[in-house]
């Protein structure tokens, strides 16, 4: 196709897309609505199944002791612990350990909240295993042991994530859903109204003998840039907000970021943006064809 007729199609379709007004913008801003949420839902994804792996990359079985037993009984656990098949390694963290890691971990900024304050923790192992596969097993052979208390997991966290995660993601999908398809019905009115404005104009340029596809073409590619502004626009929103979301989360939750670290606005936004462009594309893409097929006896 000449360059020509490319220049016309573009030109004609930005032309289209200001002369609407606002039933572009209306179709602009529903798409950005659509585009948000779905944004939002693979920002969520993403973390969570980052954080799911390093929860598993650095599983742990955290087993506590019972407060009232003595040193010789805590070598005894840990002697019947160094039987069992499956434990990679394990550690004593005794109860002032503990306690002090607590106040570096969490109070550093203001150790005169727990001054004065009784150390109310027990001692505990640290159980590190070999095989992630007989996780549960082990727990509960570890749990039967004389003198144990409780025991606590990773998978206790990753069970909580993945929770979360399925409950945010169903709600996103539903509400993506519902936006989409009212986005596609307005770019479908808005397209509608493009042809209704310029019938004349499209009788007269069939019947000089223009192509279907050089008729049908600019109302496609109306659709497709609505859809794409609809993406693009948000995007820089998204960035901003969660730049301010993750500089936030890092500097008020300090001891979050030992353990759990969420993922750089670049690595989200290297997925997130061609992602976002292409459904916002195609969503005007398809509001778009349908109309010009339907309206378009041509």
């Amino acid at each position: 196709m000449k360059f020509r007729a490319f220049k016309y199609f573009f030109r004609e379709r930005f032309k289209n897309v200001w002369t609407n007004g606002l039933v572009s913008i209306t179709s602009i801003f529903t798409v950005m609505a659509s585009l948000i949420v779905l944004a939002l839902f693979l920002i969520v994804t993403l973390n969570v199944n980052n954080l799911v792996k390093q929860v598993r990359d650095q599983y742990e079985i955290v087993v506590y002791l019972k407060s009232d037993i003595d040193q010789t009984k805590i070598s005894q656990v840990g002697d019947e612990l160094d039987k069992l098949e499956g434990i990679e390694s394990f550690e004593l963290v005794t109860k002032d350990q503990a306690f002090t890691n607590m106040k570096e971990e969490m109070f550093s900024d203001k150790p005169e909240l727990v001054e004065g304050v009784d150390n109310f923790l027990d001692n505990s192992y640290n159980v590190r295993l070999s095989d992630l596969g007989n996780a549960n097993a082990v727990e509960e052979k570890i749990a039967a042991i004389d003198g144990v208390d409780r025991v606590r997991s990773s998978k206790d966290v990753e069970d909580k994530l993945l929770h979360i995660s399925r409950i945010v993601n169903m709600v996103s999908f539903w509400m993506y859903l519902l936006l989409t398809v009212v986005s596609i019905s307005i770019i479908t009115n808005t397209i509608r109204i493009a042809v209704f404005a310029r019938r004349k104009e499209i009788n007269i340029m069939k019947y000089i003998g223009a192509t279907d596809f050089f008729v049908r073409a600019p109302f496609v590619l109306e659709g497709m840039l609505i859809g794409l502004i609809g993406a693009a626009v948000p995007l820089g929103l998204i960035y901003s907000l969660y730049n301010y979301a993750l500089n936030y989360m890092v500097n008020r939750f300090m001891v979050l970021s030992g353990f759990l670290n969420f993922l750089s606005v670049d690595e989200v936004f290297h997925f997130l943006v061609p992602v976002s462009l292409g459904v916002g594309v195609g969503i005007g893409f398809l509001g778009s064809i349908s109309t010009v097929r339907k309206h378009l006896h041509v």
